[in-house]
């Protein structure tokens, strides 16, 4: 699985995020304004990008069937989307336009307990 952290800085308790480490099933990819300071918060390790779509760029080409992109930001998308519903489009069209043939990919829009969104897969 692939996490994809990042956007504008909420002043989210990053360290949080620390506990996944545990999982070695997960690559970390960090973007947007605050992915460098997500990573050092968290202790985790995965490239960092500047923007989402160079992050996506780096991901889709690693990602084989049967694996899973998770866009669970924890930042805003205002460093570089109008909204969240504009980045989660962004994210979706990239997934779908890629052709990859991944099992799933999943987008987390907010809150405490993460709600999910299933992106269609060609």
């Amino acid at each position: 699985m692939f996490l994809l952290v990042g956007g504008r800085d909420k002043n989210l308790p990053w360290e949080n995020l620390g506990a996944l480490s545990q999982f070695n099933n997960i690559e970390f990819v960090f973007f947007g304004e605050c992915g460098v300071l997500a990573q050092k918060k968290s202790k985790l390790t995965g490239p960092i990008f500047s923007k989402l779509l160079q992050a996506l760029d780096h991901t889709i080409p690693l990602a084989k069937t049967g694996d899973w992109i998770v866009l669970s930001p924890g930042g805003s998308s205002l460093d570089e989307f109008k909204n969240f519903e504009a980045r989660g489009e962004f994210f979706s069209k990239q997934i779908s336009d890629s052709n990859i043939g991944l099992n799933q990919a999943l987008i987390s829009f907010g809150g405490k307990i993460p709600n999910f969104k299933k992106v269609p897969i060609k």
